[in-house]
């Protein structure tokens, strides 16, 4: 999900969409707000999921998809991987070239690399979900991270452009 987002972000900064962001401070203030509003929003549903003592409540069988949503929208809507992607790529263009065979060779390397640190990171999470399953650690660990996410989401409604 992450990385479909990540790769829309490029697109769009490719399109030149992302320009329009910059030049209009509505636009980005609009992007800006929707980001803020879904990581509250993450936030709150972390905190108030269910949990009951002495059972694990780590994955369940449902499909290997159903994080791909929230982590697409979570992508798409964080106005930093818009900066940073408009930013980041015409820097590595070289105008007397073709563009498009440069935009996927970037998007490409972008993705590889982006699923070895989430590989990485779902090696680290399996570990340490043997340790969470036991007692109230997976409830304290969803609740802390729950407002890392209102607290981010917040910070990010009040940063100014």
């Amino acid at each position: 999900g992450f990385s479909a987002g990540a790769l829309t972000m490029m697109a769009l900064s490719a399109l030149g969409i992302t320009a329009l962001l910059f030049a209009s401070p509505t636009a980005f203030n609009i992007v800006k707000m929707l980001g803020a509003g879904y990581l509250v929003w993450l936030g709150i549903t972390l905190w108030r999921k269910p949990f009951k003592l002495g059972q694990a409540q780590g994955c369940s069988a449902s499909p290997l998809w159903s994080g791909f949503r929230p982590a697409f929208l979570l992508a798409v809507s964080n106005p930093e991987d818009t900066v940073f992607f408009s930013a980041l790529l015409p820097r590595f263009l070289d105008t007397s070239r073709e563009l498009w065979p440069q935009y996927l060779t970037m998007a490409a390397t972008w993705v590889v690399a982006d699923m070895v640190v989430a590989v990485a990171l779902a090696a680290a999470g399996g570990r340490l979900g043997g340790w969470l399953a036991h007692g109230q650690r997976l409830q304290r660990f969803s609740r802390t991270s729950g407002g890392l996410f209102v607290l981010a989401g917040v910070m990010l409604a009040a940063v100014q452009r």
